[in-house]
């Protein structure tokens, strides 16, 4: 009993201790997914990295956003939108917790778009920071949460 008990603690101790970091990557590359999708206008890409809800904080409004909202009104919104800019200005701040079980990344985006509308002419240039959040779910990363705002008069 007393060799159960000394192994239950070191388990419990190393696993308090372990180094969640070397999870960072993956929740890079989930990153650098999102921005090839909006680049590549592939809606479907890019829901497929979330969870089935997820909550945003957006336009001063928290809200819970559906898989099948988000992939309609993405559809939408990239199908009219062409982008010669979605990049990171900087690399991005990713930390994920001791035990491997949740993440999030921070990111500095600079956006120039352009309607794909007849007769359209007016682009925008826009800086975004947001916030990515990731739940670790049956060993895969997918983002729960989505805090974001722009930066303003750049337009």
């Amino acid at each position: 009993m007393r060799l159960a008990l000394v192994a239950a603690a070191a388990a419990l101790s190393a696993c308090a201790g372990r180094d969640a970091s070397d999870q960072v990557p993956a929740i890079e590359e989930i990153h650098a997914r999102i921005l090839t999708a909006h680049r590549d206008r592939d809606a479907a890409a890019w829901t497929a990295l979330e969870a089935d809800t997820v909550t945003v904080a957006n336009r001063g409004e928290v809200f819970l956003s559906g898989r099948e909202e988000r992939l309609a009104q993405r559809t939408r919104y990239l199908g009219a939108t062409r982008f010669s800019v979605y990049r990171d200005i900087a690399p991005p701040i990713v930390r994920v917790s001791e035990d491997g079980s949740m993440a999030w990344l921070m990111a500095n985006v600079e956006v120039i778009a352009h309607p794909d509308t007849a007769g359209a002419v007016d682009s925008t240039h826009t800086i975004w920071a947001w916030i990515e959040l990731y739940e670790r779910r049956e060993d895969r990363w997918l983002m729960v949460g989505n805090v974001s705002n722009e930066r303003p008069g750049l337009s």
